[in-house]
């Protein structure tokens, strides 16, 4: 039997990818569950992902970009479950690229207000109207 240097508890996609990438580091990892991967939540779960703002922001651009070539590659694998879909963001005022843009291309800034469709009457559009769209494509 081999040492364990990592306990992980649970066996979602957090603690299998966390469980994978200290093996592939070389360290002894042992996890607890009470279900199997199929019977977690991550199973039948979908995410949008993005760089999370934290510190050093540099090092998190690094990750963001390493992850995000990674979901990229596995997404061509059928089994892994991973699809890459385009999403838009929609906002109320003028905002900046996010802080992220550079790690996960290609983010398309300042789609016009007239591409999006507005999901209520335009009668009300005016007070709650987007001034500015930004799509994020991944393929």
């Amino acid at each position: 039997m081999t040492s364990t240097d990592v306990l992980i508890v649970g066996c979602g996609v957090i603690g299998l990818t966390a469980g994978v990438r200290m093996r592939e580091a070389g360290l002894g990892v042992r996890i607890v569950t009470a279900e199997l991967p199929l019977q977690t939540t991550s199973s039948v779960a979908a995410a949008i992902w993005y760089p999370y703002k934290a510190y050093p922001e540099e090092r998190v651009l690094s990750w963001g970009s390493e992850t995000f070539e990674i979901f990229e590659e596995l997404s061509h694998l059928h089994e892994s479950g991973v699809r890459m879909r385009e999403g838009v963001e929609i906002w109320r005022h003028p905002v900046p690229d996010p802080w992220w843009a550079g790690a996960v291309p290609p983010v398309s800034a300042g789609a016009l207000m007239t591409h999006c469709r507005p999901a209520t009457p335009t009668a009300t559009l005016s007070s709650r109207r987007s001034s500015r769209c930004r799509s994020t494509s991944a393929t």
